[in-house]
C-alpha cells in the first residue's frame, strides 16, 4: 500500500506526463494550422504534364506548388493515358509540405494514395517538428512490417517530393544545382548525386540543366529495389543518369522543373511541360 507521499508523486508523475502530451498534440495541431493558412495565402502554380514513352503517349501528370517564403505545399496528381491506359489502370495522389529556412526546408508530412488496377495502397511518412523522419505507415499493412527507419540513415533526407522544392531552391539561392540530395522513402535511403550541365533554352526560358545518378542503399531488410526503373541498360548495369531542366518561376519564388529525360529498358521516357 501507497503511503500519502508516495501516491502523490505519482498523481504528480501522471500529471506531469498527460501535460507533456497534451502540449505535444497542441503545438503539433498549431503548427499544422499555420503551415495551412500559409499555404492558402500563397499563389498557387499548377504545370500540367505529357509523360512519353518510346515516342507514345504514356502518362500525365500536374504539379501545384503552393510557396511562401517560410513554407511549401507541393502536390502531385498522375494517371495513365495514351494506349496504355487502354491495357492498365494507374493513378496516384501525393503531397509533401514543411518549412522553408535559410538552410533549406524541413519536411514535415508526405503522404501517397496509390491505385494500380483495382488495388489500392496509401503510406504516410511521419516526421517530427525537426523535420527528422520518424517512421512509416502503410494502408493496408504490409504483409511484412517494416523496421523503423535507421536513424543514421534517414539523418537529414527527404521525400521524392520535398526534394524537388529542395534543389529548386538550392538553384534560386545559389545559380547552381545541388550537388547531392539524401531521399528517403520509409524503405530505404537513396543518395541522388548531382552534376551541373550548364543552361539551356527550354520553351523559350533559360533553364539549368542537372544530370542525376540515383543509387539506393541496401535497407535495413536486405532487399534491394525490383523495379523497372532500377534496371535500365540490362543487369548489373548503372542506370543512365536523369536529366531534369530547371527554371527560375516568379510565383514560386524558385526554379521549378520544365523537362526531364531518362532512359528505359522499354525506351527513352520525355517528361514535357504541357502549360504552366
Amino acid at each position: 500500500m501507497c503511503s500519502p507521499a508516495e501516491l502523490r508523486a505519482r498523481n504528480r508523475a501522471l500529471y506531469t506526463g498527460r501535460q507533456n502530451m497534451v502540449q505535444g498534440i497542441i503545438s503539433k495541431s498549431v503548427f499544422i494550422l499555420l503551415l495551412t493558412v500559409q499555404a492558402s495565402r500563397a499563389e498557387s502554380l499548377v504545370q500540367e504534364w505529357k509523360i512519353r514513352m518510346a515516342g507514345l503517349p504514356a502518362a500525365q501528370a500536374s504539379l501545384t506548388f503552393n510557396i511562401t517564403p517560410t513554407t511549401y505545399v507541393l502536390h502531385m496528381s498522375a494517371r495513365m493515358a495514351g494506349p496504355l491506359s487502354m491495357l492498365f489502370s494507374w493513378k496516384n495522389e501525393s503531397e509533401s509540405s514543411g518549412l522553408i529556412t535559410r538552410n533549406g526546408i524541413l519536411v514535415q508530412s508526405h503522404g501517397i494514395s496509390n491505385k494500380w488496377q483495382d488495388k489500392t495502397s496509401n503510406f504516410l511518412l511521419n516526421y517530427s517538428l525537426e523535420g527528422n523522419l520518424t517512421g512509416r505507415v502503410d494502408t493496408p499493412p504490409l504483409a511484412e512490417a517494416l523496421p523503423p527507419p535507421d536513424p543514421v540513415l534517414a539523418s537529414g533526407t527527404q521525400d521524392f517530393l520535398s526534394a524537388l522544392v529542395a534543389g529548386g531552391l538550392f538553384i534560386s539561392r545559389n545559380d547552381a544545382c545541388p550537388k547531392v540530395m539524401p531521399v528517403h522513402d520509409g524503405r530505404r535511403r537513396y543518395d541522388v548525386a548531382i552534376t551541373d550541365a550548364g543552361m539551356d533554352n527550354i520553351n523559350g526560358q533559360p533553364a539549368r540543366h542537372c544530370r542525376m545518378d540515383i543509387s539506393p542503399f541496401t535497407p535495413e531488410g536486405g532487399k534491394r529495389p525490383k523495379g523497372w526503373f532500377w534496371k535500365r541498360n540490362g543487369k548489373g548495369k548503372r542506370p543512365d543518369p536523369i536529366n531534369i531542366w530547371m527554371a527560375q518561376n516568379p510565383t514560386t519564388g524558385i526554379a521549378v522543373p520544365v523537362k526531364c529525360t531518362f532512359t528505359s529498358d522499354v525506351g527513352d521516357v520525355e517528361m514535357l511541360l504541357n502549360r504552366q
